[in-house]
C-alpha cells in the first residue's frame, strides 16, 4: 500500500497515521507538504534513568538478582510510523542493541531517532527490562497494517506472529475500516499468543485513537501525569475504558515500550517451567498480572472505579509496577477450589462453564494491618470469519459476559459482598480495596453467558507493616531509651535464591 505525506500525518490507504505519539511537535497541515522536525527532537530527548526505580524494577533486581529472566527467545516486533518520509528503523549498529538480530520487514530505511529511543526502552541491553540476544522484526506501520502482517484491505487472514511481544508507538486517529482492523488484531493475538502493547495519543483533551487503541486484546498505555487520550471507547461496542495502564514518561511513545519490556520479562518467566504457559493464556495472564499489580498511589490525580466501570477513566488500572507483578507471578498458579485456601497474591488461568462460578478463597493474616488489595480478570472475545472458501475478512465477533465478585468468608463459607465488577461491555473486570482488613475472603468468577470461557485472573496484596512503641518515652536526663518495633507480615511468597521453590 502506498503512503503519501499530508503535513504531519501519513495516509495509508484510508488510515491517517500520526508519525509518532509526540503531540507537542505535531505540525499543522496548511495545504502543502511541511518539513518534519520530530527526529531531531526525539534524538535530543534523553532516556529517563529513574524510570526503573519508579516502576519497581531496581528493587526487583535487588531481591531477585540473577533469577530474573532475559527477554523471551522468540524475540520482539517493533512497528513504527515513518519519520522524515521514509525512516522507521532504529540504529541497529548501536552498541546498546548488540546481540540483537534485526529483520527489516518493510524495505530500506535510514535511522529513525524515534525508533531508536523506543527500542532502547523496549529491548536495549542496559536501558530496558528485557535484554538479551533475541531476534527483532522491524515494520513500518503502513506495511504492517497492510500486506506485511495484518492484511487489512486484503481477503486473507493476518500473517502468523512468531515473536513474543509487539510494540506500537504510533497512532492512527480514524479509519472507515478501523473496527475490522482491530478485530483482525484481536484474532491474531488470540490465535498466536503474543502480547500487543499500543500507545494512546498525547494530550489530555485528545480523543481516543480508533486504530489499535480501542482494541480488546491489546494493552493500551497512557501517562502517569494523565496527559493522554482517555475515557470510553466509541468504536466496536462503546463504553469500554482506555487506557489499560499508565507508565512514567512524558510521551506515550516511550511509556509504551516500558510496558512492552515489562511484558517481555513476565512472558519469559511464564513460558518456562514450572508454569509452561502457551498460546492465548500468555497475553491474558500477562495483562491480568500487570493490571492487578498497578499502583494507585503514584498518579497525578485520584483513582476511581465503580462496579460497572472497572478502570479509572484516565489512569486505567494505575501505574505499571513490575516488582509487584513479578511477585504476584512468582507466588504461583492457583486453581479454583471450595476447600483449599489460596495465597493472598497469585494468578489463575482456567475455564469457567456457562452460567456457573469459580471460587478462590484466601485470607489476610490475623494481627496484621489492613492492606491494599486488587484483583483483575481478562478474557478474549472470539473473532471468526464467515466467508466460505479461500477468501477471509467477513468477520463476526462474540464475547462472554464474566463478572468478578469479592466477598467476606468464614473459612470456606461465602459471606457478604464487599465489592464487585460487573460491567457488561468490557473484557476486563477489576475490584480494588484500599485497605482490606485481616480475615477470610473469597473471589468469585461468574460466567453469566451460556458458553464456557477461558479467563485469566490475578490478584495482589501487599505485606502489612506495623510500628509499635514498646516504650514511647526517651529522656536525655537519665538516658532512658525509647524503643519501638517494626513488623512486616510475610504473605507466603517464595524466597528468592538458590534452591528456592517456585
Amino acid at each position: 500500500m502506498e503512503s503519501f505525506l499530508i503535513g504531519s500525518l501519513y495516509a495509508v490507504g484510508s488510515f491517517p497515521i500520526q508519525r509518532n505519539l509526540r503531540s507537542s511537535i505535531r505540525l499543522v497541515w496548511r495545504g502543502h507538504p511541511l518539513a518534519y522536525v520530530g527526529a531531531a527532537l526525539c534524538m535530543a530527548t534523553p532516556l529517563r534513568a529513574d524510570w526503573k526505580d519508579e516502576i519497581g524494577f531496581t528493587r526487583l533486581q535487588l531481591l531477585a538478582g540473577s533469577e530474573l529472566p532475559n527477554a523471551p527467545l522468540q524475540g520482539f516486533t517493533q512497528v513504527e510510523a515513518l519519520e522524515i518520509s521514509a525512516n522507521y528503523v532504529p540504529d541497529t549498529a548501536s552498541p546498546g542493541f548488540a546481540g540483537k538480530t534485526f529483520t527489516v520487514k518493510s524495505g530500506a530505511s535510514g535511522v529513525s531517532g524515534h525508533a531508536s529511543l523506543v527500542a532502547s526502552y523496549f529491548y536495549g541491553n542496559t536501558t530496558s527490562l528485557s535484554s538479551g540476544n533475541i531476534p527483532v522484526d522491524l515494520y513500518s506501520a503502513s506495511h504492517w497494517l497492510g500486506g506485511g502482517f495484518l492484511k487489512s484491505g486484503f481477503s486473507t487472514a493476518p500473517a502468523i506472529e512468531t515473536h513474543a511481544v509487539q510494540n506500537h508507538s504510533w497512532i492512527a486517529q480514524t479509519s472507515s475500516s478501523a473496527a475490522e482492523t482491530n478485530q483482525r488484531l484481536d484474532f491474531a493475538i488470540d490465535r498466536d499468543g503474543f502480547v500487543c502493547v499500543v500507545g494512546e495519543n498525547n494530550g489530555n483533551t485528545t480523543v481516543l485513537p480508533e486504530l489499535l487503541g480501542q482494541g480488546y486484546h491489546t494493552i493500551s498505555v497512557g501517562l502517569v501525569n494523565g496527559s493522554h487520550s482517555a475515557g470510553f471507547t466509541t468504536l466496536d461496542t462503546t463504553g469500554r475504558i482506555k487506557p489499560d495502564i499508565v507508565a512514567p514518561e512524558s510521551y506515550t511513545s516511550f511509556a509504551t515500550p516500558m510496558v512492552s519490556s515489562a511484558a517481555g520479562l513476565l512472558r519469559s518467566k511464564l513460558a518456562a517451567a514450572p508454569y509452561s504457559l502457551s498460546g492465548a493464556d500468555l497475553p491474558r495472564v500477562i495483562k491480568a498480572l500487570l493490571l492487578a499489580s498497578a499502583r494507585k498511589d503514584t498518579l497525578a490525580g485520584s483513582w476511581v472505579n465503580t462496579s460497572v466501570r472497572p478502570l479509572d477513566l484516565r489512569f486505567g488500572a494505575g501505574e505499571l509496577n513490575i516488582n509487584h507483578a513479578y511477585h504476584d507471578l512468582r507466588a504461583g498458579r492457583c486453581t479454583a477450589s471450595g476447600s483449599n485456601m489460596q495465597k493472598s497474591r497469585g494468578w489463575s488461568a482456567e475455564s469457567v462453564n456457562g452460567n456457573s462460578t469459580k471460587s478462590y478463597f484466601f485470607s489476610i493474616p490475623t494481627g496484621t494491618s489492613p492492606t491494599p488489595f486488587c484483583a483483575a480478570m481478562t478474557w478474549h472475545r472470539i473473532v471468526t470469519d464467515t466467508i466460505q472458501g479461500n477468501n477471509w475478512g467477513n468477520l463476526n465477533t462474540s464475547m462472554a459476559d464474566l463478572d468478578l465478585h469479592l466477598y467476606h468468608a468464614s473459612g470456606f463459607t461465602q459471606g457478604t459482598l464487599i465489592s464487585e465488577s460487573v460491567g457488561s461491555v468490557d473484557n476486563v473486570e477489576l475490584v480494588y480495596q484500599p485497605a482490606l482488613s485481616p480475615g477470610d475472603y473469597v473471589m468469585e468468577v461468574e460466567n453469566t453467558s451460556a458458553t464456557a470461557t477461558t479467563f485469566a485472573l490475578a490478584w495482589h496484596s501487599l505485606p502489612s507493616v506495623g510500628i509499635v512503641a514498646s516504650n514511647p518515652s526517651a529522656r536525655e536526663l537519665d538516658l532512658q531509651q525509647g524503643t519501638f518495633t517494626i513488623t512486616r507480615s510475610v504473605r507466603r511468597t517464595p524466597k528468592f535464591g538458590p534452591g528456592a521453590k517456585l
